[in-house]
């Protein structure tokens, strides 16, 4: 297995896609510092899962992806992708190639691919786990990894070893088996808190189970009785119904024949309101067609005033048109004129635009002959100030040197003053050293006070944590009773408002009725159930006071109600009772009778003690206005004699002493069945179920807090225990401070030294400067003598060039004169010859409007002619429509004569009709009376089978079923009444303690199942855990010895001589004991790797590199500039055992040193021609060069 192929785009400084193609044997990296080759190293870690940004040289893990340049923008992603060669299945997958690829969005989202296939970044690890490679295994040592491999904690190396030693995938399934461990542990002690809590539930439940069997064989009995009883009373109501029906239909006879008449005389009338409106509409016919008429007597009257008008016109027209004419002809005379005399002035200005032009052409030979000699004296100027301009730039030059000889010098002084400065400063520096070295002892001995004070704080955030874990205990147990309450309460008010949604406890009509309110009409308010609200002390009496009557609809209109029954009968949903508002009216007590509600024991009107909505305030009064509620029987017995039995009263506890004396009283159904008690019992189980929430969040809270505290003492005991390994650290550090100071002083006065060689340097260039000063000053005297003589010739020739100027000027003014005239004559001229043009246009003009003054003329002559025919027209029609009107309002007198007479007969109709309508009113109020006690009997039996379907949920034809002809209603109504004390002693009954009872015991022998289930799961887990860490410990002393025999050998090679060793900490506990190296060089002592050099400690972790691979030798090897710290022979002893292990592992080095590059078998180098983008060539064994583009 090797590394096959590496493509990298858009991952720090490749901007653009590259790809590597690695060959087996050794590949090297080179280029100069700054051009990215380190980044193909970082690239490979990168692709394989590697999460820290500083270890990918970066300051947050965006850094990846390129950041742009001066000539490329940024990129959106960073995508890394390798091919690895896998045709020995070393990595457990069937594929001889495996593809791995990561790409990062700078978004934040990151992919990882398998061979083109979506995974998670687990299982790119797991795929390489105890291979060597990964983004901590030993095949992959970045810049700076050396060091820290050798300056870590020894804890921290265990990392390294553990890969070569390949018991990584079981430290990582140990980890998983403890954690499922602890989760095991944890689900057996939730289960046993329920079980526990379970158990002490089954006995009460048990009781409650045998008591609800009794009661559910007590109901079934009493339904059976009280079914026939109402039977019975349905039967008695339907037949007196019959009686009253037959009546109603007589009476309905007599209004039929009644509204029949009134029918007859109604068709009469309509025919005589026919026969009027025959009359008006012929009527309405004459009276449109005389107006008519005198319509068009008045337009033909208007026609003869505008013919007139137009002779009128016509005649002034004519004495215009003459007068237009001559005019013309006076005006075409004049521009005959005009024309003529403009053609003598043309000709005269003619001779004088030809002089003109004589005299500017002699001006003109006279002035190009000034103008030659300006331009021969300008050539010889412009010659002389070039020579000025040169010699101004030579003594320009002479000067900035000489300035800059003084700025040199200037510099010189300052730098002179800067090197005393900084050989003050060093001094000063040294002295702080050597007190720095003395402060040192000081640093040490506190050091070590600290660590003990910080070991000691560690303890004591220990214990604490233990403390605050046992109050996290005691809450989840407190905060799991809360919950189970909350639950229990949040599960009775779901049912509650379920039934509340489904209308329960209503009649099969009245839900159906409630449940499409809005799409029947809109005039339905609901039923009077839902809209009272009555105090839980007063749910019993106003129950009983309304009966039936909560299942009472309400709606606005009588229409309404109507709509509704109709509703009902269409879908076959059966019968309700509707209560107006528009109909029914308020019912009270009379003052003589609230006067006796001032005895012992009066609680109040039944009115009064519920709330509602003011709109349905005149039905609650008739329901409830003459209801009066009591405290007790004796209460009510007493009241009843004082009024004399003339209302209702209703004790607390639901007796009812009717009007007339009967006495109505025993058991009630259970009140949960009731409606108005749900409401109550939803109201306050909201209460309560709020009051359970805010217990609840209340405990969570005080949960959050103590884990809070948890996390805090964890980070506390975090924070102290890197303090006190800090400190360990710190320890460490100021042992070794000492030669680091001795150094740093060493460093200090060599670079005074060279500070004062500087100033004698500097002394030279100084003298130096001087004499240049001096020559170059000579320079510039003569050059300034030259210039003065040029300036003076260049005078001489710029005055004579201003005389002739001024001449060539005074040629050149006269000329324009001349121009300005012969412009001015031309002009004039031009102007003459346009008014000539604009003359003949004009006559021509003239002459054609006298010729249409002419026409017009004659067109009004043939006008007035025609117009005078027309008028006399016009008066022979006028006289014609005159006698047409006085015609047609002859026939309209006529007309309004037959109109009275048909309007006196539709009067005597409609008396007629007005008696036939009295006597069928009178009828049909008698129908009323009948219609009213007919509805009162229904409502009786309406009020029977609502009490039948609200009990047992049946209709009549239903509970035919349960008819027994052998019942005796006496003995019923007996054995009704026992069967009902029987249950009021059972108390409150839970009927769903049987099913509840079978539940519990269900899950109680579940529950004991699961812990029998997890304890041997436990039990499992502990065994495996202990198998895996004993072949751990087997598997990782046994390659240990081996590394540690490489590790002695390979050093002994490097170094020539010497030895090394690797040491456990702690042998008790192996598996999480920290390794120690130790190193002896040649001649030198044992001593800790701190001690060493630079050179030496890199040496050292190359040995231990080299020794892990010759044990256990990983497919391919990056390593990045770990040869940078070794000199030119240990390099080649470097490039020697790169060469030896080349046989069985792939190395990619990043270097600079030429005998690691003499060594590769093929080099890559990495250059920056862009600014910030990286570009890759390859150097082959036979040296020829490729560019690799992306």
């Amino acid at each position: 297995m090797y590394l096959k192929q590496l493509e990298v785009h858009g991952f720090k400084s490749f901007a653009e896609k590259i790809e590597l193609n690695f060959a087996n044997g050794i590949n090297a990296v080179v280029g100069p510092n700054g051009s990215g080759k380190s980044n193909i190293s970082d690239a490979i870690r990168w692709v394989l899962g590697e999460q820290s940004a500083k270890t990918l040289r970066g300051s947050k893990m965006e850094d990846v992806i390129f950041a742009g340049s001066e000539k490329k923008k940024a990129l959106g992603f960073a995508e890394v992708c390798i091919t690895i060669n896998n045709s020995e299945y070393i990595l457990p997958i069937e594929y001889d190639e495996i593809n791995i690829t990561r790409r990062m969005y700078r978004s934040g989202e990151s992919e990882y691919y398998i061979n083109k296939t979506s995974c998670r970044l687990k299982d790119i690890y797991e795929l390489f786990m105890d291979t060597g490679i990964g983004r901590d295994g030993y095949s992959i040592i970045g810049q700076g990894r050396i060091d820290e491999i050798l300056s870590n904690k020894s804890e921290d190396r265990r990392q390294v070893f553990e890969e070569a030693a390949g018991i990584v995938k079981f430290k990582a399934r140990k980890t998983e088996a403890e954690r499922k461990l602890e989760n095991t542990k944890q689900n057996i002690t939730r289960v046993m808190d329920i079980i526990e809590e379970i158990s002490t539930q089954l006995d009460p439940m048990k009781e409650q189970a045998e008591v609800a069997k009794r009661y559910r064989d007590i109901l079934q009995e009493l339904k059976g009785i009280e079914i026939n009883l109402i039977l019975g009373n349905i039967d008695k109501f339907k037949a007196r119904l019959k009686t009253i029906i037959e009546e109603a239909a007589g009476i309905q006879s007599y209004i039929e024949e009644k509204t029949n008449l009134k029918q007859r005389l109604e068709e009469k009338q309509k025919q005589l309101k026919l026969a009027l409106n025959s009359v008006e509409k012929l009527l309405e016919e004459l009276q449109q067609e005389a107006h008519q008429i005198e319509s068009s007597m008045q337009q033909q009257e208007g026609e003869y005033k505008v013919v007139q008008e137009k002779i009128n016109n016509i005649e002034n027209a004519f004495t215009r048109l003459h007068q237009r004419k001559r005019e013309l002809e006076q005006e075409h005379q004049k521009s005959s004129e005009a024309i003529t005399e403009n053609n003598t002035r043309t000709e005269l200005l003619q001779v004088q635009q030809q002089q003109l032009q004589d005299s500017i052409n002699e001006k003109s030979i006279q002035f190009e002959e000034y103008y030659a000699s300006i331009s021969i004296k300008e050539a010889d100027l412009d010659n002389m100030q070039q020579l000025y301009i040169s010699l101004i730039n030579t003594q320009s030059e002479i000067k900035s040197k000489i300035n800059s000889s003084y700025s040199f010098l200037e510099n010189i002084d300052k730098r002179n003053t800067q090197i005393l400065q900084d050989i003050d400063k060093l001094s000063s520096q040294l002295d702080e050293k050597k007190a720095a070295h003395l402060a040192s002892e000081e640093g040490l001995t506190a050091v070590k006070q600290d660590s003990v004070e910080c070991k000691i704080k560690l303890e004591q955030q220990k214990q604490n944590k233990q403390s605050l874990e046992k109050k996290i205990v005691q809450l989840e147990h407190e905060i799991y009773n809360v919950k189970s309450s909350k639950d229990s309460t949040s599960s009775r008010l779901k049912v509650l408002e379920d039934m509340e949604k489904d209308f329960e406890g209503y009649s099969k009509s009245v839900k159906a009725l409630l449940a499409n309110a809005g799409q029947i009409t809109k005039g339905m308010l609901g039923a009077v159930g839902e809209m009272i609200k009555v105090p839980s002390q007063y749910v019993a009496a106003i129950d009983v006071a309304l009966g039936a009557q909560l299942q009472s609809v309400v709606t606005e209109k009588e229409e309404d109600a109507k709509l509704l029954i109709e509703y009902l009968k269409k879908h076959k949903l059966g019968r309700a009772t509707f209560l107006p508002i528009s109909s029914i009216k308020p019912r009270s007590f009379s003052d003589r009778e609230k006067n006796s509600f001032k005895l012992e024991g009066f609680v109040g009107i039944a009115s009064k003690l519920v709330s509602y909505d003011n709109k349905i305030e005149n039905i609650i009064h008739n329901l409830l206005g003459r209801i009066a509620i009591v405290k007790d029987m004796d209460a009510a017995i007493k009241l009843a004699r004082m009024t004399n039995y003339e209302f209702r009263i209703v004790t607390l506890t639901g007796e009812v002493l009717n009007a007339g004396g009967s006495i109505t009283g025993g058991s009630l159904n259970a009140v949960s069945s009731s409606v108005l008690s749900r409401k109550n019992e939803i109201e306050q189980l909201k209460i309560k179920y709020l009051d359970y929430k805010q217990s609840f969040e209340g405990l969570l809270e005080s949960l959050g807090a103590v884990k809070q505290q948890l996390s805090a003492t964890d980070i506390e005991i975090s924070n102290k225990t890197d303090e006190y390994h800090k400190l360990q650290i710190e320890l460490t550090n100021f042992q070794n401070k000492f030669e680091s100071i001795k150094s740093e002083m060493q460093i200090l006065n060599d670079r005074i030294l060279i500070s004062k060689k500087e100033a004698g340097d500097l002394s030279k260039e100084s003298d130096e400067s001087k004499k240049l000063i001096a020559v170059n000053q000579e320079k510039d005297d003569q050059l300034e003598q030259s210039k003065r003589d040029m300036e003076a010739r260049i005078a001489e020739l710029q005055y004579d060039m201003k005389q002739l100027n001024e001449v060539k000027d005074a040629h050149n003014s006269e000329v324009t004169d001349f121009k300005v005239k012969l412009s001015a004559v031309e002009q004039h001229r031009k102007n003459l010859l346009q008014q000539n043009n604009d003359l003949v246009e004009k006559i021509k003009q003239l002459e054609s409007d006298m010729q249409s003054a002419l026409d017009e003329i004659n067109q009004s002559e043939t006008n007035s002619t025609s117009y005078e025919e027309q008028l006399k027209n016009t008066q022979l029609h006028i006289k014609a429509l005159k006698q047409q009107l006085e015609q047609k309002q002859q026939e309209v007198l006529l007309q309004t004569e037959q109109k009275h007479r048909l309007q006196e007969n539709i009067e005597a109709s409609e008396e007629g009709i007005r008696t036939s309508q009295q006597e069928a009113v009178d009828a049909q109020n008698n129908l009323h009376k009948i219609e009213m006690q007919k509805a009162k009997v229904e409502f009786e039996l309406d009020n029977i089978e609502l009490k039948l379907l609200e009990t047992y949920e049946l209709n009549y034809h239903n509970a035919q079923g349960y008819r027994d002809e052998s019942v005796n209603l006496t003995w019923a109504a007996r054995r009704c009444e026992e069967l009902k004390s029987e249950i009021r002693a059972m108390g409150t009954v839970n009927v769903n303690a049987v099913e509840e009872y079978e539940k519990l015991s269900q899950r109680y022998v579940f529950l004991n199942n699961q812990v029998e289930d997890l304890t041997k799961a436990r039990e499992s887990l502990t065994q495996v855990i202990v198998e895996i860490a004993e072949h751990m410990k087997e598997q990782f002393i046994v390659q240990f010895h081996k590394i540690n025999e490489n590790f002695n050998e390979v050093f002994v090679q490097l170094f020539g001589g010497g030895q090394a060793q690797l040491v456990i900490s702690d042998v008790e506990n192996i598996l999480e004991s920290g390794i120690e190296i130790i190193a002896k060089p040649p001649g030198k002592k044992l001593q800790n790797l701190m001690l060493l050099s630079g050179g030496e400690r890199a040496l050292t972790a190359i040995a231990l590199l080299f020794a892990i691979l010759k044990m256990k030798p990983a497919p391919f090897c990056v390593l990045d500039e770990i040869d940078a710290a070794l000199d030119d022979a240990n390099v080649d002893r470097y490039a020697a055992f790169l060469k030896e292990f080349a046989q069985t592992t792939q190395f990619i080095i990043v270097t600079h040193r030429k005998g690691t590059m003499e060594a590769a078998d093929c080099l890559y180098g990495v250059s920056m021609e862009d600014s910030g983008i990286s570009k890759l060539l390859s150097v082959k064994l036979e040296g020829s060069i490729e560019p690799k583009v992306s």
